[in-house]
């Protein structure tokens, strides 16, 4: 192998290094892109369902709040209709009982 040889292969191989490092510096940089933007969407689509979730709750409360207003109302309701039932059993038992006890 002479000298012109030797220079020949070692410049392919210097080549070879040069456009492998090129190439490979470009791949980092494209998945560095890629990296950096599926951060952004993550970060983005976590603030959208954080959003959501704050919602969901809200409704859940304002809704747990109704049952619990509507619980009262029945209550009051059911002892408003035993009132009227009273009543109405004290006028069919006794109805001049019930006349005078509406003059009162």
């Amino acid at each position: 192998m002479n000298f012109i040889d030797w220079m020949n292969m070692n410049m392919f191989i210097d080549i070879s290094f040069i456009v492998f490092a090129i190439a490979l510096i470009w791949k980092m940089r494209v998945y560095k892109n890629k990296i950096s933007y599926i951060e952004t969407e993550m970060k983005s689509f976590s603030i959208y369902i954080n959003e959501h979730l704050e919602t969901h709750k809200l409704t859940l409360l304002e809704m747990h709040e109704n049952i619990v207003n509507m619980n009262k109302t029945m209550e009051e309701n059911d002892k408003i209709i035993e009132a009227i039932e009273d009543r109405v059993t004290s006028v069919i038992k006794n109805p001049q009982k019930a006349r005078r006890d509406l003059k009162k």
